[in-house]
């Protein structure tokens, strides 16, 4: 029986690609393809847990279980891996392959060693392994990262900042070159299915026909391809507001796990603030093409021979693409969401949704389109608040109005 193990990268539509595995079960099994459902729903992140050399206390799939303790991982691990192996001794008959997905095994299994107690795993209970990953140019990865750290991780950096902690040429995060020669290293490059994130190298431009048709063309006809754009960014107003409130309401506290005030927060954020998120400037993105470009050439030289260069350039170039405030706003911002928590242990949300309301009045008279999605705001968490709904109820009459065409000056 053969495995197809789909490990990323991260920030490569492994969400969409997930929850189509999961909500196509039935289709895949008509085929003999087998998704796994003991590892985890959609994404099967237990599975590269699994194979950790040791207990990590800050892992975020640990804080959110309450594992604290190595003997408590020790006894999860074990217990999972019982139910895969209890999952795929009761495969029905006719199955010939089964699939995971999770980036977590690209992104978090971080040595030679992990990789080789995952690959003698396999290698036990399966007569073939496939690896397949998809690669995205390193400028465009981070900018992405950025928003999901910032909703997922509690992350409280700005962008520049957050560039210059993780984006380097000895992270193997980014450094495809290094982070895919120890899966080479380990499962071989007949093993390996490297792939491009770029529309213009899809299977009809589109990523999940890829992914399917490379697996399988058969499983194309008949796939139900749920609501897509899962896991978007955030616009740069939200990821300003969202890195202001880790700050004041961490994501995770100490004893108790996941902080829930946190995740209600930065889940109405990210709702609220749905689109492209900033962007790098030029430069910046330049001298991170510049940083990755020899291992970039080396992984280009040893798996895509066929290409001129592994990424293409850059599509757009605007360098205030994204970017919706400046870095005195940016300041003033963070500055008024930090006083709503007065340094108690838990913030306030009347103060919260104060400072919103405020916020967007005192942008109103400069820039009338980020008031209206600060008091869009401070609406969904306060709906039934008179003077925010005059305000909204203001604010997209005038947004109407200077969109007509007889709104233009003389």
């Amino acid at each position: 029986m053969k495995i197809i193990a789909h490990i990323g990268t991260p920030k490569t539509g492994t969400t969409s690609i997930q929850q189509v595995l999961n909500a196509n079960r039935d289709h895949l099994h008509s085929f003999g393809y087998h998704y796994l459902a003991s590892m985890g729903v959609s994404n099967h992140v237990a599975f590269p847990r699994c194979f950790y050399s040791k207990f990590r206390p800050t892992d975020e799939y640990c804080r959110i279980r309450r594992i604290t303790t190595p003997a408590e991982f020790e006894e999860h691990r074990a217990a999972k891996l019982r139910e895969l192996e209890d999952e795929l001794a009761s495969l029905p008959a006719g199955t010939h392959t089964v699939v995971t997905s999770c980036e977590h095994f690209y992104s978090r299994l971080n040595t030679a060693e992990e990789i080789a107690a995952l690959a003698g795993f396999l290698d036990r209970h399966f007569s073939h392994v496939e690896i397949v990953v998809y690669l995205r140019n390193q400028p465009e990865l981070l900018t992405s990262l950025y928003s999901t750290v910032l909703k997922a991780d509690g992350e409280i950096s700005g962008l520049h900042e957050f560039t210059g902690k993780v984006c380097r040429e000895s992270n193997p995060y980014f450094n495809f070159h290094l982070g895919l020669g120890r899966w080479r290293d380990q499962f071989g490059d007949d093993a390996l299915s490297a792939r491009l994130f770029a529309r213009d190298e899809f299977i009809d431009g589109d990523l999940l026909s890829d992914f399917f048709g490379r697996i399988d063309p058969v499983l194309l006809p008949g796939l139900l391809r749920p609501g897509s754009n899962h896991n978007e960014s955030m616009t740069h107003l939200g990821q300003v507001i969202a890195r202001s409130v880790n700050a004041v309401e961490p994501r995770y506290i100490e004893g108790a796990g996941s902080n829930k005030e946190n995740r209600r927060w930065i889940s109405r954020i990210a709702e609220a603030f749905r689109r492209t998120g900033q962007q790098l400037p030029e430069d910046v993105y330049q001298r991170i093409v510049d940083e990755f470009r020899a291992s970039n050439e080396n992984l280009r030289k040893e798996l895509f021979p066929g290409r001129d260069t592994l990424f293409p350039g850059r599509k757009q170039a605007d360098p205030n693409e994204g970017r919706m405030l400046t870095s005195e706003q940016e300041m003033v911002l963070s500055s008024l969401i930090g006083r709503s928590r007065g340094g108690r242990r838990k913030s306030h949300p009347k103060g919260a949704v104060r400072v919103l309301r405020d916020a967007a009045a005192a942008l109103e008279g400069t820039d009338l389109k980020q008031a209206y999605q600060l008091m869009k705001l401070a609406s969904a968490l306060k709906p039934e608040g008179d003077f925010i709904k005059r305000k909204l109820l203001a604010y997209e009459k005038k947004l109407g109005a200077d969109a007509s065409p007889s709104s233009g000056s003389d």
